[in-house]
This record gives C-alpha cells, structure tokens and sequence, in this order.
C-alpha cells in the first residue's frame, strides 16, 4: 500500500490520452516479498510506478498489461512461484 501515493501522483501528471492498467496483488499463499494490495500502474507506453514482487514479476505483468490495455479487457493473471519448473516465472527465487 505504500507506493500508493506514488502512482496516484503518476496518474494525475499523464495526459488524457494515457492509457493504463492497474496490476494489483489479490492472492497471496505462502511466503512472499509483496502482499495482498501491493499495486503497479502500467502505461501504455510501458512505464510503470509501484511494484508487485520483489522485482521477478515485474516484466511479465508488464507485457500482460500491455496486452490487457490494448485489448480493453480485464484479466486474472496466476503465478506460481513455487512450482519446481526452471522455467516458471519466479523459480528459486529467495
């Protein structure tokens, strides 16, 4: 919730024209470095303020977003860091 401030300000200094999405932390079991309410605002020109991990999460729903913006639709987005594939987004990560 901290970063909160942060992206109401980035919000009110983006022209009408921005678009954007809101990634916010709905679902959190076991351990984790961000929890529930941890929020990013992601422009359609691919910045962002506030996070959602502790940074190996970030370009994924960086690109998820996007997608979602340019789309116009909604979405419910899992990660599983916890799976023992090397390739999960998020694996052996303290």
């Amino acid at each position: 919730m901290k970063e909160i401030k942060g992206i109401i300000r980035k919000w009110k200094g983006t022209d009408t024209t921005t678009k954007a999405a809101l990634a916010t932390v709905v679902h959190v079991a076991g351990s984790s470095y961000r929890r529930e309410g941890a929020r990013m605002l992601i422009t359609d020109d691919g910045h962002w303020t506030g996070g959602i991990s502790g940074g190996c999460l970030e370009g994924d729903a960086l690109r998820k977003a996007q997608q979602a913006i340019f789309r116009q639709e909604a979405r419910v987005v899992t990660y599983n860091t916890l799976d023992d594939d090397p390739f999960q987004i998020g694996a052996n990560l303290g």
